[in-house]
Parts: structure tokens; sequence; C-alpha cells
């Protein structure tokens, strides 16, 4: 390389590398509360991280890692996240004391919940089958309990609740003849363990309400600033699950190798867990309008039973209108 071509290039490299560091002084800090500790339930964002969707969009992204004694809610409403992963009903509970939140989207089309049970012990698959015995449930889940007993006319009192928080050992040991977990995660845990197992699907006996919805203050919609990050958010967070969906093995490896190393996570567990969740985030409404679509029939059946159970919930703390702008008239997934 003569002279002027050596100068030519060393001039091409700094302006290269001048335009990348200037990039990365123009990306957006965006944190994003996760529902969970860091497990398969972030595979979609862990890979939007991985490759890069969310730096595309001009965003620098922190998850933060939840947990069985972390409301969210109150993460958004405090502005310490921009937007978080929760349950409608923990959404409408903070409504209704005072938080401001709307959902954004669901991730799950239909409920996770489930009352799981060992075929080596009192296996149950419908809700009458779990009439006479002791069912484990934790204490933020006993509304959306009562909600499912109610739905199918079931009495409580013919129901022991047996209070536990989120590790399985009652069930296995035997204290309890149920126990109130997900179809994506406590189930899973519990094939790969060597256990047999038997569920009641709440989504399939009547609770037909979405979950793993996304929620944000309602003034991030009207904030111009806010607001382009959230679609910026959500157009690389749909790559990511879009990819997650294609291929769990990376969701799995990425959770369990980087993002979520140190928490004790099997491998085979969290790829399985990863498969399972396609299940709940697929159906012929995101077939038509994409990953997060909220339906006007999902939004209706989930308000009409959150009120069942006593919740003040009402159609307009939904809006797709981020999803709109996201995928600017795209609607595959």
């Amino acid at each position: 390389m003569n002279r002027r071509g050596f100068i030519s290039s060393c001039i091409a490299g700094s302006l290269a590398i001048s335009t990348r560091a200037f990039a990365e002084t123009q990306l957006r800090p965006c944190s994003y509360q996760l529902s969970w500790i860091k497990n398969f339930q972030g595979a979609g964002e862990y890979i939007a991280l991985a490759k890069g969707f969310f730096r595309e969009q001009g965003l620098d992204v922190t998850l933060l890692a939840g947990g069985p004694t972390m409301p969210h809610e109150p993460v958004v409403m405090s502005g310490k996240a921009l937007l978080a992963q929760t349950m409608p009903d923990n959404t409408v509970m903070a409504n209704m004391h005072g938080a401001t939140l709307k959902v954004i989207g669901a991730g799950y089309q239909k409920s996770p919940f489930c009352i799981a049970s060992l075929l080596s012990g009192h296996p149950m698959r419908t809700p009458q089958d779990m009439i006479g015995r002791r069912i484990g449930v934790q204490s933020v889940n006993l509304v959306v309990w009562r909600t499912f007993l109610r739905l199918n006319h079931i009495d409580p009192a013919s129901i022991t609740v047996v209070p536990v928080q989120f590790d399985m050992a009652p069930l296995i040991a035997g204290d309890v003849d149920g126990f109130f977990g997900y179809l994506n995660d406590n189930v899973v845990h519990l094939e790969v363990a060597g256990h047999q197992t038997a569920v009641v699907p709440f989504a399939r006996f009547g609770y037909t309400v979405m979950g793993a919805t996304l929620v944000v203050r309602a003034d991030s919609l009207q904030d111009p600033a806010r607001r382009a990050m959230l679609v910026s958010f959500m157009r690389a967070d749909i790559q990511g699950w879009q990819a997650a969906i294609a291929d769990p093995a990376l969701g799995a490896d990425l959770t369990v190798n980087t993002f979520g190393k140190g928490n004790g996570l099997d491998l085979k567990a969290e790829e399985q867990s990863c498969r399972a969740s396609n299940d709940l985030m697929m159906d012929a409404n995101t077939d038509s309008k994409g990953l997060f679509w909220m339906s006007d029939a999902s939004i209706a059946d989930t308000v009409r039973i959150l009120r069942l159970g006593g919740l003040a919930a009402s159609p307009d703390m939904f809006t797709n209108e981020i999803l709109v702008e996201a995928r600017q008239g795209a609607t595959t997934r």
C-alpha cells in the first residue's frame, strides 16, 4: 500500500470509529422490568440484546430482574422502568390503588396458569377433580384462584387451600395434592425432574385471560420522547421474540449461559420452557396481527373475568396503538 492509500485507509477507519462512537452516544437508555428472575421468560429480550436489535433502534436497554416479592407496577410508576412485564390482574389492582397504567401488548394469548398434580399422587385434569383435595396456592395468586373457582361453580369450602411459596417441594413431598403454577414453568420442571404430571389448565376451563402483559404509565403514551422509545422497544422486542420462537435452543442458551448465569438454571428445562411458551404466545390472532396483539375479543374476555373476580377492569386500559406504530402496517409474526 502506498502512502496515499495508507493515509486514506486511516482516515476511513477513523471516520468509521467516530461514527460508531457517535451512534453509541446517541443511544437512549431504557429499562425494562422483567416479571421474574432472568429465566426463559425473557428469552426474546436476551436475543434482542445479543443480536443488537435494541441498538439498531437506538436503545441502550437494561433488563431489571424481578422476583416473587417484587411488584412490577410500582417500578414503572416510579419511572425506574419505562415498561414492565406483568399480569393484568396485578395491573388492575395497582390502578385501583391510584396507579395510572396502560397495557400495550400481551405476550401470552392465553393464560399460563394451571393446577399441577402428580400421576403418582392424586392426578387432576378437571376443576371438579380438585374437590376434596389440598391445593397449594401462593398468596399473590389468591384472586385468580378464587375467580377460577367461581367460573367453574366450585364452592371454595370444598377444597383445602394450603399456603405455599413458589418451591414445588410441598407437591413432591405429598403435602399438597395440587400446586398453582405455570404450564410453561412448573410443569416443565417437574417433568424434567422425572415426575409425570396431570394438569388443570385454567385457559381450557374458562379463565380466558391474556398473560405476560406489557404495561406503561399512561402519560408515557402522551410524551413524545417516551412514546418514541416504546415504539422502538416494541420493534426490537418483536424481532427478538420472533427469533426466540424460531430457535428455542438459542433462547435457552442465552438464558442459562449469559443473562441468567448464576441463577442455577437447567439448560434442558429452559429449552423445554421456551418451546412450551410458544404455544401460549401464538394463535390465530397472532397469525393475522402479529405477536403481542390484543384482539377485541381477548380484551373483552379479560375484562369480564377480572370483573368477576372483583377487579375494576375496563377496556380502555388496553391499547394496541404502540404495536400499530411499531409494525408500520406489517401483520406478520
